[in-house]
């Protein structure tokens, strides 16, 4: 039997994880290890059935409550995680194209001197896509 701090402990750390990642995923395991830890107090499980029951209750809870989840901390509209697929303005800088915040290496850098202005018109396969200069 695993005592019912450590399986707190462990509840919360993937707690802690899901506030670093905000995938949905660790909070769930979080909120069973928790629940499984509290559920020893009252009841003497073995450890394999501790865990058992913490990953199968933690998959209960991913299914029914993922998307109703995701879906209330995105009722403000969609959350986007790719920033840099954004279009905007990119300054040659260095031989490269510096595009918020972020240098970039670019193939085709003919025709672009230093401090030229250039349309961004996003990121596709980790490379800019470039419009042409401003």
């Amino acid at each position: 039997m695993i005592d019912w701090l450590i399986l707190v402990a462990i509840g919360i750390l993937f707690i802690v994880i899901e506030m670093m990642s905000f995938g949905f995923f660790f909070l769930f395991f979080g909120i069973s290890f928790i629940l499984v830890g509290l559920l020893s107090l009252g009841v003497a499980l073995s450890w394999q059935w501790q865990i058992l029951l913490a990953v199968v209750l933690a998959l209960v809870l991913l299914v029914l409550l993922k998307k109703p989840i995701k879906r209330w901390f995105n009722k403000n509209g969609e959350v986007k995680d790719n920033f840099l697929d954004d279009a905007g303005v990119g300054i040659v800088k260095e031989g490269m194209i510096e595009f918020k915040g972020t240098f970039w290496k670019h193939d085709d850098m003919t025709g672009l001197s230093e401090g030229d202005r250039v349309q961004i018109d996003g990121v596709r396969d980790g490379k800019l896509v470039i419009r042409g200069k401003i």
